[in-house]
């Protein structure tokens, strides 16, 4: 749980941090595309942690409920 926690924190802010790069660098000219890069990268990046949130989550439930894995360790 501690690992998958780590995981969370480190590659959900890595995400973001790109997220926001990109978006901010794909900006022209003008001024007017500053408020629709930082609009488009809040999206993106808040649709991005609750699915990998999410996936995380849910590998961690599922390892969790599925009990022993038969011819795992040699058995």
């Amino acid at each position: 749980d501690v690992m998958a926690f780590a995981l969370k924190i480190v590659v959900g802010g890595i995400g973001v941090i790109l997220i926001a790069c990109y978006q901010g660098l794909s900006v022209g000219r003008s001024s007017t595309e500053v408020p629709i890069a930082v609009s488009t990268a809040a999206l993106h990046a808040f649709v991005f942690m609750v699915a990998f949130h999410g996936m995380v989550s849910f590998s961690v439930i599922a390892r969790t409920f599925a009990g022993p894995m038969v011819g795992v360790g040699g058995q």
